[in-house]
């Protein structure tokens, strides 16, 4: 489906309408983000065309110039399609153009987190000028498109001489995610591998994140996950041990007895049944930073059709929940909440699991970043689709979710840019979504749909007026008749209302 990394086109016509409209949060938040000095079509392009190496840390090569341009690419890409504006288009095109002569990202020994951060932010603005008659040239797409995977792509071989050398970008720093540390950073590489593999019209390499975030084995036409489990100290602790976690000292067991292993990425393992994430006797904005990833990831899934979100009876929600209750609860209090909520091994409210990657082992809940500093734009992507796609109730569904968004709002007012590319930022225009509206907008043609904002004047087909994801029975439609099929799709007189 394209577009359909961030944002589908069903999304950026809401934004843009009610940006038309005066409505808010879209236009307010609209009119922050074409303040910011990164999306006008005057930016300069950082980029040094004479180097074709990136490194975001350890050290430090053209990562001020690329967190820039990357911003930039995105927001003039929403700017374009927002005002028509084909200048923006134009700007973005000529920072896609810029960095296509990448051959090496590097950078010591995070290579994996540093390019599943980098890489989702310029996939997402290249898929939305690619697919929104931007006038970007097939040549240029193609450059592209060979930069993301160079040397090239392969679901069969590894190129262990070239990842060596440092002669490789993008997707050879990410298709294996990063077992060995923590969950945050395995996320962080397969959610990149989603998007490069929607942007690629790849479908083997779109399922490899989506099946590794979901715990399945991988797909009989790719290449495995890491073995496992990594040789480890437990249960000695070394001594980078604290009074909040245990660690241990561990070594790569690339012959390990469990075959598709990986590490603490996929949902079940980063976040606990009690909601807990991995890192939560680290500190605060990892795990924030952790399920924000997640997050990320389940609306580039839902954009193609599948549910990530509800993975494990909606396991990111308990997550999102755990953590907004022990953090909101730090500087707010509530009727329900009048202290400081400290979940504990004693109360049962706090689990001492042995991660994935057999370096760590929680002891108790780690305040380190917590209360206001771990709010960030995250929030409205979950309120939306929780609350107004899933039409969960605020009140006892996702009461803390709900409320950090309203704290975040109360100190920071609407969602901008998260830090550097860490997040995607502005999520009152780009997330926000009215109450009640679970499907979006789409035509449908040969079985699919062709997700757009039904303009009048027009001939809309009620049956087709839009479309959810997990069926719409209940949502957009109702049929009454039994002897006639719903569903997903749905064929002209298939459904009653």
């Amino acid at each position: 489906m394209h577009p359909g990394v961030w944002h589908k086109r069903s999304d950026l016509d809401r934004m843009k309408y009610m940006v038309q409209a005066g409505k808010d949060p879209w236009k307010t938040t609209f009119n922050l983000l074409r303040l910011d000095p990164k999306a006008s079509y005057n930016y300069a392009v950082q980029k040094n065309p004479a180097n074709n190496s990136l490194s975001r840390e350890n050290p430090c090569d053209q990562c001020g110039q690329y967190e820039s341009d990357a911003r930039a690419a995105y927001l003039n890409a929403l700017m374009w399609y927002l005002t028509g504006d084909q200048r923006h288009a134009t700007k973005t095109i000529e920072i896609l153009n810029a960095w296509a002569n990448l051959t090496n990202f590097y950078g010591g020994g995070t290579e994996p987190l540093s390019a599943g951060i980098y890489a989702s932010p310029l996939i997402s603005a290249a898929e939305i000028i690619r697919y929104t008659n931007a006038s970007w040239a097939t040549a240029d797409i193609d450059k592209f498109e060979a930069m993301l995977v160079y040397p090239g792509y392969s679901a069969t071989t590894v190129p262990t001489a070239a990842i060596a050398a440092d002669q490789v970008t993008f997707y050879w720093r990410i298709y294996n995610g990063d077992p060995g540390r923590f969950g945050n950073q395995d996320i962080a590489a397969w959610k990149s591998v989603m998007a490069m593999g929607v942007f690629l019209d790849n479908r083997v390499m779109y399922d490899r994140g989506l099946r590794y975030l979901r715990s399945q084995p991988h797909r009989p036409d790719d290449l495995p996950y890491q073995p496992g489990p990594p040789n480890s100290s437990f249960p000695t602790p070394n001594a980078s041990s604290s009074a909040f976690q245990d660690e241990y000292t561990t070594s790569p067991n690339p012959g390990g007895p469990t075959p598709d292993y990986g590490g603490d990425g996929p949902i079940n393992y980063y976040i606990y049944s009690n909601g807990q994430n991995q890192e939560s006797s680290r500190d605060q904005s990892h795990g924030a930073l952790g399920i924000g990833f997640l997050q990320e990831a389940s609306e580039i899934a839902w954009n193609q059709g599948d549910d990530l979100y509800g993975t494990q009876n909606n396991r990111i929600l308990s997550g999102l929940e755990f953590l907004s209750r022990y953090n909101v609860s730090m500087f707010k209090t509530y009727p329900d909440q009048p202290a400081p909520w400290v979940p504990t091994v004693a109360s049962g409210e706090y689990v001492q699991p042995l991660a994935r990657s057999r370096r760590w082992r929680p002891l108790q809940i780690n305040p380190s970043d917590g209360g206001l500093e771990f709010l960030g734009p995250q929030w409205e992507m979950a309120v939306g689709h929780y609350a107004a796609r899933l039409g969960l109730d605020p009140a006892t569904s996702m009461r803390w979710t709900y409320r950090a968004r309203a704290a975040n709002f109360e100190h920071t007012g609407y969602e901008t840019s998260g830090y550097k590319l860490d997040k995607i930022g502005w999520g009152g225009l780009t997330y926000h979504r009215p109450g009640l509206s679970p499907g979006d907008p789409a035509a449908f043609g040969s079985g699919t749909p062709q997700y757009r904002m039904n303009v009048l004047p027009d001939t809309i087909e009620a049956e087709n007026f839009d479309y959810f994801v997990l069926g719409g029975e209940g949502k957009t439609y109702h049929d009454l008749s039994p002897t006639n099929t719903g569903g997903q799709y749905r064929p002209t007189e298939a459904v009653d209302l």
